[in-house]
């Protein structure tokens, strides 16, 4: 494929064509016309579709200006997050029979995208809970201002964009160790200019009950990390036994 300038785009495809998902289109025409999702890709599980978003904003950064540090709440720190995948949606509202993922990219980590901001984003901002009783551990829930769909088995339901599948962060990470302080400052600039790195995902399986559930194996090669619901109430990552329980008993998946 072409070289891409959206560098979300850019670091997705090189992932892509890293793990053998040759087979995809960018852009397809045929696809939910005229909105034309980002890409369309086909595997051995079915097709899936991703719509990428690279943040071009700065973030808590734009505050710095002159000034040495910058605060900001969690919900403004949020907001570019839960911007993206209210466009992204819209995006792929409407495609029918496949896995919808909206794809995450944050060149020069201008927008904090770990797991803590991104399920924050998703279902609520997290709360550390720290019981009275010394028996039982602290736990993080989830709070207020949550953007995707939550069944709930009492049939109340909250939240939007119940047809998207998964939620999936680009991370582009420095393989090679930075250089000594011994080196001089040519070789420093030239090691700088050779540093390789590697592409993976970080894949926040959604809890709605009205999407096409994205396939395990897909998306999930070396360096790769998942999440999942596990239980009633307990979202987590695989092979974690710790993770974020509801601040109420919406946050389930009701199978």
């Amino acid at each position: 494929m072409g070289k891409r300038e959206n560098k979300g785009e850019a670091l997705f495809e090189r992932y892509l064509d890293h793990w053998g998902y040759g087979d995809y289109e960018h852009h397809p025409e045929r696809l939910n016309p005229p909105k034309k999702p980002d890409y369309l890709i086909r595997t051995e599980f079915g097709e899936v579709v991703v719509e990428v978003k690279s943040f071009d904003t700065w973030g808590l950064l734009e505050k710095l200006k002159d000034e040495p540090f910058a605060m900001e709440s969690l919900e403004e720190t949020l907001g570019p997050i839960r911007d993206a995948l209210k466009e992204a949606a819209k995006q792929l509202k409407g495609i029918e029979g496949r896995p919808l993922v909206v794809a995450l990219a944050s060149p020069d980590n201008r927008v904090p995208v770990s797991a803590h901001y991104i399920i924050s984003a998703m279902y609520g901002e997290l709360e550390l809970s720290v019981p009275l009783d010394q028996a039982r551990s602290e736990q993080w829930r989830t709070g207020r201002n949550g953007r995707l769909y939550i069944p709930d088995g009492r049939g109340v339901k909250r939240g939007f964009h119940s047809g998207v599948s998964a939620v999936a962060v680009i991370h582009e990470n420095q393989l090679s160790s930075p250089p000594s302080a011994a080196v001089s400052s040519f070789a420093v600039a030239a090691e700088a200019q050779a540093v390789e790195t590697v592409v993976t995902l970080e894949v926040f399986e959604t809890i709605s009950d009205r999407c096409i559930p994205l396939p395990r194996p897909l998306f999930a090669h070396e360096g790769d990390e998942r999440w999942a619901s596990f239980g009633q109430d307990l979202y987590c990552r695989i092979g974690s036994a710790r993770g974020v329980r509801a601040a109420d008993p919406m946050l389930q998946r009701h199978d």
